[in-house]
C-alpha cells in the first residue's frame, strides 16, 4: 500500500498559520506527521521495488533552476559572440549538473535471529544472508551497513528459544530423507548433493542455544562480508536488539560484535557501536555527509501502525534526524514525516509458531536499501529486496 504525502508549499501553510488561518491543511500541518513532495516508484528486471521521495522544497528549488535554463536558452537565439555563447552554455551545463543526484547507499538489515530454528519448509536464514550479500557485491557494495538484532539470544522465559526444535530428530531424518534418497534412481554425485542439502535444512531447523556459537555464527556469516565493507572505506552501523541483550542483563550485543574486529576501527569512526547498555535495544545517532544525520533504534512504539508509530514517537522527542532507521517487527516498510525519511527494515528469521500466535502477518524477508545525496537534502530513495529477488539468486548461485 502506498499513502501519498500532499504537495504544498509550506511557507504558505507557515504564513497562514501565523495569520491564525484554521482550516482543514492548517491543522493537518500542525498536528502532524507531516510531508509535502513527490514520490516516484520504480521497479527493477530483479523484482526490486524502489520508491524515491523528493521533498517540495527541493522540487522548488529544481524548478527554479529550470526557469533559469530556460532564460539562458532564451538568450542562446540572440546574435552573440562565440565567446559569450559559450559562457551561457556552459552556465545550462553546470545548472543541470546542480540537479544530478548524488546518491550514497545505507543497506539497512537485521533481525537475523542466529541461532534460531529454520522452518523446514522454507528457505533458511543462512540461505538468504549469503543471497543478499551476493546481490549486493554484483549491484555496488554500501557505503554503509546498519544491522541490529543479529543474535537471537538464549531466553527461555520469554522466547522459549531452547524448545522450539523444528527439525527431525536423526533416526525419523534417517528413515523419511536419507534411506528415501539411498533407494531412488539418482547417480551417486545426485544422491550426495541430496543428502547434503536436506541434512543442512535439517540441521539449521534445531534451535542453537548457546551465546558463544551464535556469536561463531556471525563470524562465519556476516563478519567476511563486513570486512568487505571495512576495506571499501565503509561504514558499519552495529545495534543491540532485545533479544540477545534480555538474554545476557550483563552484556551487550553491539559490544560483543564489535569486539570481533579490531579497535582502530571503532576508533577511526569505522564502526559505530550503539549499545542497548541500560535499555534493552541499542539506539544511536551518526553525523552523514552534508550535515545529514542518521538515527538507528532497533525497536520503536507501534500504535497505529509501525510507520506511523516512528513517524509520531520521532515528532514527540523533538528528534531531529534525517534518515531513521528501525526493526523488530519482521516486514518492511517506509515513510516520510516531519523531514524524517524512515526506513523499516524485514527480517531474516522464517516464519514460526509465534507469529499467528500474536496475529502479525508473516513477514517477507530479506533487507532495504537506503539512499540519501551527499550533497543535497531532501531527496531520498529506498529499495526492498525481498524474497522473490533472492530466492531466485538461492536457485541460481545453488546456495545449500
Amino acid at each position: 500500500m502506498i499513502n501519498l504525502p500532499t504537495l504544498q508549499d509550506i511557507r504558505k501553510l507557515e504564513w497562514l498559520v501565523e495569520k491564525g488561518f484554521r482550516n482543514w491543511h492548517t491543522k493537518n500541518y500542525q498536528k502532524g506527521p507531516y510531508a509535502s513532495g513527490a514520490v516516484l516508484h520504480s521497479e527493477t528486471k530483479d523484482g526490486v521495488n524502489r520508491f524515491t521521495m523528493i521533498d517540495t522544497s527541493l522540487l522548488m528549488k529544481f524548478g527554479k533552476i529550470a526557469e533559469e535554463i530556460e532564460v539562458y536558452r532564451e538568450q542562446l537565439k540572440q546574435d552573440l559572440s562565440e565567446e559569450n555563447r559559450n559562457k551561457i552554455l556552459e552556465l545550462i551545463k553546470e545548472r543541470k549538473e546542480s540537479v544530478k543526484l548524488n546518491l550514497s547507499k545505507i543497506e539497512a538489515a537485521g533481525d537475523f535471529h542466529l541461532g534460531a530454528p529454520d522452518n523446514l519448509d522454507r528457505y533458511s536464514k543462512d540461505q538468504f544472508i549469503k543471497a543478499s550479500q551476493i546481490y549486493q557485491l554484483e549491484h555496488g557494495l554500501p557505503n554503509i551497513v546498519s544491522w541490529d538484532e543479529i543474535a537471537h539470544g538464549t531466553m527461555e522465559r520469554t522466547f522459549n528459544s531452547a524448545s522450539r526444535y523444528e527439525g527431525l530428530i536423526p533416526e525419523k531424518f534417517k528413515q523419511v530423507v536419507i534411506d528415501k534418497i539411498l533407494a531412488s534412481d539418482l547417480t551417486g554425485e545426485q544422491k550426495a548433493y541430496e543428502i547434503a542439502k536436506e541434512s543442512m535444512r535439517n540441521l539449521r531447523a534445531i534451535t542453537i542455544h548457546n551465546n558463544s556459537e551464535q556469536k561463531h555464527l556471525f563470524k562465519l556469516l556476516l563478519k567476511p562480508y563486513a570486512d568487505k565493507i571495512l576495506e571499501n572505506n565503509g561504514k558499519l552501523i552495529l545495534t543491540s536488539g532485545n533479544h540477545f541483550n534480555k538474554s545476557n542483563p550483563t552484556s551487550d550485543e553491539a559490544l560483543e560484535f564489535a569486539n570481533q574486529f579490531s579497535e582502530e576501527y571503532i576508533d577511526n569512526g569505522q564502526i559505530a557501536v550503539f549499545s542497548g547498555k541500560g535499555n534493552d535495544v541499542g539506539v544511536g545517532a551518526l553525523r552523514l555527509d552534508n550535515n545529514q544525520k542518521i538515527f538507528v533504534m532497533h525497536k520503536f512504539p507501534e500504535r497505529n501502525d509501525e510507520i506511523y508509530g516512528i513517524m509520531t514517537h520521532l515528532r514527540k522527542m523533538n528528534n531531529d534526524a534525517d534518515i531513521v532507521i528501525a526493526g523488530d517487527r519482521h516486514h518492511p516498510g517506509a515513510g516520510y514525516a516531519d523531514g524524517h525519511f524512515i526506513a523499516l527494515h524485514p527480517g531474516y528469521e522464517p516464519i514460526n509458531k509465534f507469529v499467528p500466535l500474536i496475529g502479525k502477518p508473516a513477514g517477507v524477508r530479506g533487507f532495504n536499501n537506503v539512499f540519501y545525496d551527499s550533497d543535497k537534502k531532501g531527496v531520498y530513495a529506498v529499495e526492498f529486496v525481498l524474497n522473490p529477488t533472492l530466492e531466485k539468486i538461492i536457485e541460481k548461485e545453488k546456495i545449500i
